[in-house]
């Protein structure tokens, strides 16, 4: 963890808005694409502002008597992360800076070449922990089936009715974690899906 960077979690494919821009077709890109904000990019595509849905709700009133554009509600000091930033620079900001969301990221010449949102840092989070839980959760899971094997002695109905319940809960979290990697993979583009066929009365009753 300690070695990524804002470029291994930012997406790259940042959608921008001109300052000129009308602020209702602003409004139409955040909501068509459930943005909570996006950054403000002169012509040549350097970061001139954020525009959020809190900038949008305070100028609410205003746009119903004046056709306003995007330079008139956006926030032309945004916080940003440098292209170099590390992952801890990025949790540090979100953390210091609860309302901020999500984040422009900037070349040496203020170019806007990606972005992050609080998400991007759960997602990374998620992967991370789901990876770190999957080694030890398996070596108790292997240590609990050994014991009820056989392998460390004759037990107790009692040693087996515990060891059994340890089993039972080590694979319903190991399934846990298992659906934690799947949404990243999902998400990465290498999930692999395996059709297979189902009775929907079954799946129907079950839910």
């Amino acid at each position: 963890m300690a070695s990524e960077s804002v470029k291994d979690i930012m997406t790259t494919a940042a959608v921008t808005v001109s300052p000129e821009m009308p602020l209702l077709q602003a409004a139409k890109i955040l909501s068509d694409h459930d943005f909570a904000g996006v950054p403000v990019a002169d012509k040549n595509g350097i970061l001139v502002g954020i525009l959020t849905e809190y900038d949008l709700i305070s100028k609410n009133q205003e746009m119903k008597k004046n056709p306003l554009v995007v330079k008139d509600a956006m926030n032309p000091e945004p916080i940003v992360f440098h292209e170099g930033a590390s992952f801890e620079d990025v949790a540090t900001t979100f953390r210091d800076h609860h309302r901020v969301n999500p984040v422009p990221v900037i070349d040496g010449a203020g170019k806007v070449v990606g972005i992050v949102s609080r998400y991007d840092l759960i997602k990374t989070f998620l992967a991370l922990a789901a990876h770190q839980l999957s080694v030890p959760l398996t070596a108790i899971g292997w240590s609990a089936e050994s014991l009820l094997k056989g392998m460390g002695g004759t037990l107790t109905n009692k040693q087996r009715e515990y060891i059994e319940e340890i089993y039972h809960q080590i694979k319903t979290l190991q399934d846990t974690v298992s659906l934690f990697l799947n949404v990243t993979r999902l998400e990465s583009g290498i999930f692999n899906l395996k059709p297979a066929f189902l009775h929907l009365a079954e799946v129907a009753e079950d839910i």
